[in-house]
C-alpha cells in the first residue's frame, strides 16, 4: 500500500509513459544517435569499411572555411560600397546578412542531401 496515495504514470496497455520533458530528452538522444550513425555510415561509404578517422572533421572544417570565406568577401564588398557612397555601414551589414542567410541555406541543403544518401 505504499503507492496508494501517489499517482503513477503507468498505463496498463502501454507501460510507463514519458513526461513531456523525458520525451524531449529521449527524442534529442535519438536524433543525436541518428546523426552520429549517418555521419559514420557516410564516411564508410566514401572511404570504404576502414574509413578515415578525420573524414567527418575534414568535411566540417571545409564547410566552416567556405562559410567564413563567403562572409569575408561579402563583408569586404559591403565595406568598399560604404566607403564609395558614404552609407555609414548600411552596405556592410546588408551584405553580411545576405551572405549569412545564403550560406546557411546552402549548408543546410548540403547536409540534408548528404544525410539522404
Amino acid at each position: 500500500m505504499e503507492h496508494a496515495g501517489k499517482k503513477t504514470a503507468e498505463n496498463k496497455t502501454n507501460g510507463p509513459q514519458e513526461t513531456p520533458d523525458q520525451g524531449a530528452r529521449s527524442a534529442l538522444d535519438r536524433l543525436d544517435e541518428h546523426s552520429f550513425q549517418s555521419l559514420e555510415s557516410q564516411n564508410q561509404q566514401q572511404y570504404g569499411a576502414g574509413g578515415k578517422a578525420g573524414a567527418g572533421l575534414a568535411r566540417l572544417a571545409s564547410m566552416g572555411f567556405e562559410f567564413f570565406g563567403v562572409l569575408l568577401i561579402f563583408g569586404l564588398i559591403g565595406h568598399w560600397l560604404d566607403d564609395q557612397f558614404g552609407w555609414h555601414g548600411i552596405a556592410t551589414i546588408t551584405a553580411l546578412l545576405v551572405a549569412f542567410i545564403g550560406e546557411m541555406y546552402l549548408q543546410i541543403k548540403a547536409i540534408l542531401r548528404k544525410n539522404k544518401k
